[in-house]
């Protein structure tokens, strides 16, 4: 909840303009291909959580933070029952556990970053745990259920085709092993149809994908294997395992075979091999928001590996079961990190409040100038970003019903200098009381450095409340003006600009 109060990211704009501003499917769809994401989260936004919040940033940063809570409920619970339908484990033990492995999920780092961005990463977070849960635990991989999670998680990330191959692979040779060629060709057909599906519904993001890849990498076989397994290691140290690791995969050893081998086959056969093709065709850095689909493998690494350590100690002493179970459940807790993020609730408890409605930098800086109730020109110096004035102009309420337009002084909207210097000329004649806005809110201005510049004609004030580096200029009579004020306040411009 204290992050709430952070400046917005431009990912988390264009992911609530899409939302704001889509009237039709094949828009949002569309207006997807850049951010190469798949459609569910934008389309949940859209036809339910936008409907219950209203145009509001509270909105767009709490239906985040509701997957994020749920994710912590789903684990806490799931663990919970499943222990309890285990004879070998003790009530005050099953307590312990399913408490320790909340406060685990409650801890990691990527998923507390995401709970509080209005991006989808919380939402792919919670549905990895649903989906490792069917198949690792519950090893539900033929209901209804499972074809409805894995149809819905495909939705939410590209990154989770090669899980589904890999659930597909596994139940097929199961099958060939049973000799039920029926079950093979059920199992092949579902497969197909949902990465069929999931690739018509979102195929103009999937081709971007496929052919817009950043970074192009050219390293050898060897090179790419060796960067896939530290990625894997990444994985890991997204998960809070990167202090306890070797300890976990060695009690891990110990749990049931046929658990060690289904948790062992996913890693091996659907995530190791992605991370390794993933370099292999690019060198771009995977973020902790990448690792998000496969998060879900946490809690079956850590609850299997709680079995081993029991079936490890219990083998070998005589003290008696409660003090063993009480001592290792500590430990557990101890190892999934529970103690430091108890420390950290205690610790943050007097910072929880319920935020406004809006709260942002973005919106103070608009809602001043939505104040001046004027016509409006907003010039801004960084390329492709017409959604942050947009978005607070058009769609964060309330809308601005005075009318307004927006340019970049790049040029990398398209518009050539030329036709922009005409289009301020034409905005001057149109509405004498009109007034510029200098929109730089990428950078601080602190008041004792801030630039300044005295126009020829007009005046130009400093928006006040932000220490970011905003001026709304009055009166200007020509173009010209305005390029001579952008200048001194060191916008970046297409130099033609300044020669017009």
């Amino acid at each position: 909840m204290p992050k709430f109060t952070a400046l917005s990211e431009d990912g988390e704009i264009r992911n609530i303009y899409t939302v704001f501003s889509a009237t039709r499917l094949r828009d949002m769809t569309g207006s997807l291909n850049y951010q190469m994401q798949p459609i569910l989260d934008f389309l949940l936004r859209k036809v339910f959580w936008l409907f219950l919040f209203g145009h509001e940033e509270l909105y767009a940063r709490g239906t985040s933070l509701i997957y994020g809570l749920l994710t912590t409920a789903f684990v806490y619970f799931s663990t919970y029952y499943w222990l309890s339908t285990q004879k070998k484990f003790q009530k005050f033990e099953v307590f312990l556990i399913a408490a320790g492995l909340g406060l685990w999920v409650s801890n990691i780092p990527t998923l507390i970053k995401y709970s509080v961005y209005a991006r989808s990463y919380s939402l792919v977070g919670l549905i990895s745990f649903i989906w490792f849960y069917r198949v690792l635990f519950m090893q539900d991989t033929r209901s209804k259920f499972y074809k409805a999670i894995s149809l819905a998680f495909a939705n939410a990330h590209f990154f989770v085709f090669p899980l589904l191959a890999t659930s597909t692979l596994k139940n097929c040779i199961e099958n060939y092993k049973k000799n039920q060629l029926a079950s093979i060709f059920k199992e092949l057909a579902f497969f197909a149809f949902c990465i069929l599906f999931t690739v018509l519904l979102n195929l103009p993001a999937f081709q971007v994908l496929l052919n817009g890849t950043p970074s192009p990498n050219h390293a050898g076989f060897f090179s790419s294997v060796g960067q896939g397994l530290l990625h894997l290691l990444e994985l890991f140290k997204s998960l809070n395992f990167s202090t306890t690791i070797f300890f976990i995969l060695f009690v891990l050893f110990f749990s049931e075979k046929s658990k060690l081998r289904s948790l062992s086959f996913y890693i091996a056969i659907g995530i190791l091999p992605f991370f390794i093709y993933a370099k292999s065709k690019s060198t771009y850095s995977m973020g902790d928001r990448h690792f998000t689909p496969f998060m879900g493998i946490g809690q079956a690494i850590l609850i299997f590996s709680y079995c081993g350590l029991k079936t490890l100690i219990t083998n070998k002493t005589t003290l008696k079961e409660k003090l063993i179970t009480l001592i290792l459940s500590v430990l557990f807790i101890f190892t999934c990190g529970g103690f430091h993020a108890v420390t950290t609730i205690i610790s943050k408890t007097n910072q929880l409040k319920m935020p406004p409605r809006n709260f942002t930098q973005y919106y103070k800086i608009y809602d001043e100038i939505k104040r001046e109730q004027v016509p409006v020109f907003i010039i801004h110096n960084y390329c492709f970003a017409p959604e942050i004035p947009n978005l607070y102009m058009r769609y964060i309420e309330p809308p601005y019903m005075h009318g307004y337009d927006v340019a970049d002084l790049m040029g990398c909207d398209g518009i050539s200098p030329k036709q922009l210097f005409t289009r301020m000329e034409l905005f001057i004649k149109n509405n004498p009381k009109g007034i510029f806005v200098f929109d730089n809110s990428q950078y601080k201005c602190p008041k004792d450095k801030a630039p300044y510049a005295t126009p020829k004609n007009g005046f130009l004030k400093r928006l006040e409340g932000t220490n970011f580096c905003e001026w709304k200029y009055h009166q200007a009579k020509r173009a010209k003006d305005v390029i001579d004020v952008a200048e001194k306040l060191n916008f970046e411009m297409n130099p033609e600009l300044k020669t017009l």
